[in-house]
């Protein structure tokens, strides 16, 4: 294969990421948790 020379995730599992920049952090919802956890299988 090709080598990866750049990765931009936009989503990761049910949680997009949205507007948000590169290196931020933001507190999930209640409803990301709960979609985040029903991924999974809890």
């Amino acid at each position: 294969g090709f080598p990866v020379l750049r990765l931009v995730r936009v989503k990761v599992g049910p949680i997009g990421l949205g507007d948000q920049r590169q290196g931020s952090i933001r507190n999930l919802g209640k409803q990301e948790v709960g979609h985040l956890l029903a991924s999974v299988g809890l």
